[in-house]
C-alpha cells in the first residue's frame, strides 16, 4: 500500500478546482441542468426514500454527472480538455480521440453504475437501520414493541464494516477514465487501510464544503419557514438549485482529491 498525505491531496483539491473553476463551470452547466430535473421530479414524486424508484429517476445525472468527473480526470492525468483540440495530423488525431472517447464512456459507465448502486445500498441500510423520522411510526406502548433482533444489530455492524472495506470501489472510474488497470489500482489502494485513507481524503474533501452548504441555506431559508417548518415553493426550488449546485462541486473537489491520492500511489511504487 503506497502511502500519501490526505490532507495534502485535499488542499490540492481544493486549489485544482479553483482554478480551473471557469473550464469547469462550462463543463457542468448542462449536466447540472439534468441533475436539478431529476432531483425536482424525485422530491415532486414523494421518492426521497423509495431508493429504487429514485435511482432510476436520477440515472440520466448520473450518466450526465459521470461524463463531466471523466473529464476531470482526464484533464488531471492527461491534460486533456472538452472540447476535443485536433493537432492537424489526422491519424493521431482519430488516434488520441478514440482513446479519449474509450476513457470518457469506461469512466461514464463506471460512475453511473456506481452511483446506481450506492442508491440501492443506502435502501438496505435505511430498511436494516432506519434514522429517527423515517419507517414506520412508533407504538404508544413500549411494552407492546417488538425487541429488536440480535442479528439485526450483528447485520447493521457487518453492513458498516463491508462499507469501510468497499470504499476503494467507489472510485473505479477515475482509473477507467484515465485509461488504465483498474486491477492494478485495487492492488495498489492495498487492503482495510487503503480503504480507510481513501476515506480520510472523502472526509477532508467532502465534509467542509458540507457542512458549509448546511449552515449557509439554514441561515438563508430559516426567515422562509413557518411554524410547521415548511418553507415558500419558491425558495424551496432555490434550495433545490443550490443542493444541486453544491453536490456536484462536492463530487468535483472529491474526485480531484481521490486523482491526486491515487497519482500519489503510482509516483511512489
Amino acid at each position: 500500500m503506497a502511502k500519501y498525505d490526505a490532507a495534502d491531496c485535499a488542499v490540492k483539491a481544493y486549489g485544482f478546482v479553483w482554478g480551473e473553476r471557469h473550464y469547469l463551470f462550462k463543463l457542468a452547466v448542462f449536466p447540472l441542468f439534468i441533475k436539478l430535473v431529476c432531483l425536482v421530479t424525485v422530491i415532486s414524486m414523494g421518492y426521497q426514500f423509495d431508493f429504487i424508484r429514485q435511482s432510476l429517476l436520477m440515472l440520466p445525472s448520473y450518466f450526465a454527472d459521470g461524463w463531466v468527473m471523466s473529464h476531470l480526470v482526464r484533464l488531471i492525468y492527461l491534460d486533456q480538455r472538452w472540447p476535443f483540440r485536433p493537432s492537424g495530423n489526422q491519424e493521431r488525431d482519430l488516434a488520441n480521440l478514440r482513446d479519449r472517447a474509450g476513457g470518457i464512456m469506461a469512466g461514464t459507465v463506471f460512475f453511473a453504475l456506481i452511483e446506481f448502486i450506492k442508491t440501492g445500498f443506502t435502501g438496505i441500510m435505511y430498511i436494516v437501520a432506519p434514522p429517527p423520522g423515517i419507517g414506520p411510526a412508533p407504538v404508544a406502548d413500549v411494552a407492546t414493541q417488538a425487541p429488536i433482533h440480535p442479528a439485526m444489530g450483528l447485520l447493521a455492524l457487518a453492513l458498516v464494516a463491508f462499507t469501510i472495506w468497499s470504499v476503494r470501489y467507489l472510485w473505479l472510474y477515475i482509473p477507467a477514465a484515465a485509461g488504465f488497470s483498474g486491477r492494478d489500482y485495487l492492488k495498489r489502494v492495498g487492503g482495510l487501510m487503503g480503504s480507510i485513507r481513501l476515506l480520510g481524503v472523502w472526509m477532508m474533501t467532502a465534509i467542509p464544503l458540507l457542512f458549509g452548504f448546511v449552515i449557509v441555506t439554514g441561515l438563508l431559508l430559516s426567515p422562509f419557514r413557518d411554524q410547521a417548518g415548511n418553507i415558500d415553493p419558491f425558495m424551496d426550488f432555490i434550495h433545490n438549485i443550490l443542493r444541486a449546485a453544491i453536490d456536484m462541486i462536492i463530487m468535483m473537489v472529491i474526485t480531484t482529491g481521490i486523482a491526486f491520492a491515487i497519482k500519489s500511489m503510482y509516483a511512489k511504487a
